[in-house]
């Protein structure tokens, strides 16, 4: 929700530059949500559901950021695919997500609202950092694999 809120106190030049995509499936537990985006219907705030593994890579790569505001997780696959589409991240202060982004990205605490709208305009906006956070990103993900993590289990 406090990404929600955020995106709200954009200004609406932002906002009409950089509509909201939320991805996911609709599941259980999910009625605050859409009371919030029904309230929040006339935002550019689109939830597109599931989507496919083809779809999503083409959804991370084509945006201008992704944010993934976790209050607890476990790791952050999602943080990590985003980064090896090149698309810099903002995340929660969540330890998994703060530990796997390390100086690859923004940090934003999910309680504060204010601080959130402010990194997502930073993460936005500030291009020097966005560079240089998807450069950090791309080399971060490249070295975490699937076949790398298997081998060091093995090992």
């Amino acid at each position: 929700m406090s990404l929600l809120d955020a995106y709200a106190g954009l200004k609406p030049s932002i906002k009409a530059q950089f509509p909201l995509v939320l991805v996911g499936p609709k599941g259980w537990h999910l009625k605050a949500l859409e009371a919030k985006l029904q309230a929040l219907r006339h935002e550019p705030i689109h939830w597109l559901g599931y989507v496919d593994e083809d779809a999503l890579q083409t959804l991370y790569a084509s945006a201008k950021a992704f944010a993934y505001l976790s209050v607890y997780e476990g790791f952050g696959l999602p943080v990590l695919e985003s980064m090896a589409c090149g698309t810099p991240v903002l995340v929660s202060q969540a330890q998994a997500l703060t530990e796997l982004v390390g100086d690859a990205g923004l940090v934003a605490e999910t309680s504060n609202v204010p601080a959130i709208t402010q990194a997502l305009e930073r993460r936005l906006f500030d291009d020097p950092l966005w560079a240089e956070h998807q450069v950090k990103g791309l080399a971060l993900a490249q070295g975490l694999s699937w076949s790398q993590a298997a081998q060091a289990m093995e090992a």
